[in-house]
């Protein structure tokens, strides 16, 4: 017998957070994770408290904000974008002016999993941690099926990830895996350039910093770039691979190993990237993200392959701008972010789309999006779910 309820959630991250934000108290509504069956065997915090806490693999993320994104997708008033990125951000509201696609907060403090706990808490939400192996959609209802239960909704928020999702949807025949998915290519894009410190100077506040960042397009894909020191040994390209992005670690594990690595770069480029404090260099690297695709692909078990000539390639033709001049494999760094991994149905839709939340099953992650511009997606993806789910429930 199927477990009723009248919102279902696939799916324990940001999306998950950003719709129990806006959902009334007089709804019943359960979250069910997807488990590990992907084969996350660590979260974000390299262990896997979050993942026996809440089901699958992210524990946190920080606000950087692409208002671009946001009205592209969904084309609301921008303060409405503003008003759910201050909520989780109050320190951010004097910054308003500020929070252009031309730049990003950092905050000294991430959105982690004891804001999804509370928020549990105060909505009264039931929580699984299930692997959700198929789905079903009628006319009247969607369910959600594992191994031991069938979970039924009138309505099924589906944001399980990027690749969660899509192994979702393939298996319950609503989507087919695209060949190539997309994906944010992060790594440096110029290397020892000479600047001053009025091209780098950041806005500060008492809890976060924004930084300065060059927006473009080039090769029809969107990109970001902004300098981060280059000092002493992070002059040169073979050194860059010790740099891993100090949010993807617990900070007590990136301060010992940057205080193991007697690194003066690292060192600098950790509290730059941190905290937004630049000293003792007048030379720069810039780092750059950019949206992909032919490079990477899911092979039939759902795991991510890189085509490394399609990337040599990729690479080598970012050469034709400048900016790019010194990209190639040496100055990848982490930092990958996926989107447009699944070719939905017609009989489903994104929360790109507003009329597909009238439909039973919605898809409200980055599996159906095909641009993602140049600046991390997670924040404007949570504003998005979060006003279309206001707007359904008004």
């Amino acid at each position: 017998m199927a477990i009723e309820y009248d919102l279902l959630i696939v799916g324990s991250g940001p999306i998950a957070l950003s719709v129990l934000s806006k959902i009334p108290h007089n709804l019943s509504v359960a979250v069910v994770s997807h488990g590990l069956g992907l084969g996350f065997d660590k979260d974000s915090y390299g262990d896997l408290s979050f993942a026996k806490m809440f089901g699958g693999g992210l524990s946190g993320w920080h606000g950087v904000i692409s208002p671009n994104l946001y009205l592209e997708h969904f084309p609301k008033k921008i303060e409405n974008f503003y008003e759910f990125f201050h909520r989780f951000y109050p320190e951010t509201v004097t910054f308003t002016n500020s929070l252009t696609d031309n730049s990003i907060y950092v905050p000294r403090k991430k959105i982690a999993c004891n804001h999804l706990k509370k928020i549990f808490e105060e909505k009264g939400v039931n929580l699984y941690v299930d692997e959700i192996n198929r789905l079903e959609v009628n006319d009247s209802f969607a369910t959600a099926i594992s191994n031991t239960e069938k979970f039924r909704a009138k309505k099924i928020i589906l944001a399980a990830g990027a690749i969660g999702t899509a192994k979702l949807l393939q298996q319950s025949d609503l989507g087919v895996v695209n060949n190539y998915i997309g994906n944010h290519l992060n790594g440096y894009a110029d290397l020892n350039i000479s600047i001053t410190q009025d091209q780098v100077k950041t806005i500060f506040g008492d809890k976060g910093h924004i930084k300065k960042t060059v927006n473009g397009s080039i090769l029809n894909n969107k990109y970001m770039v902004y300098p981060r020191p280059s000092a002493f040994d992070f002059r040169h390209k073979k050194n860059l691979s010790k740099f891993k992005t100090i949010y993807s670690r617990k900070e007590s594990d990136v301060i010992k190993n940057i205080v193991k690595s007697l690194s003066p770069g690292l060192i600098l480029e950790a509290i730059y990237n941190r905290y937004g404090y630049w000293f003792l260099t007048n030379l720069a690297n810039n780092y750059f993200q950019i949206e992909s695709n032919s490079i990477y692909s899911l092979d039939k078990n759902f795991n991510v392959v890189v085509d490394e000539g399609n990337l040599n390639a990729y690479l080598k033709n970012l050469k034709i701008n400048n900016i790019f001049k010194h990209a190639d494999l040496s100055t990848i760094v982490s930092g990958i972010h996926f989107y447009n991994t699944v070719k939905p149905d017609d009989s489903i839709g994104g929360a790109t789309d507003y009329n597909s939340w009238n439909k039973r099953l919605v898809v409200s992650d980055s599996s159906t999006m095909t641009s993602i511009g140049g600046s991390h997606h997670t924040f404007s993806l949570m504003a998005i779910n979060a006003l279309a789910i206001e707007t359904i429930y008004e």
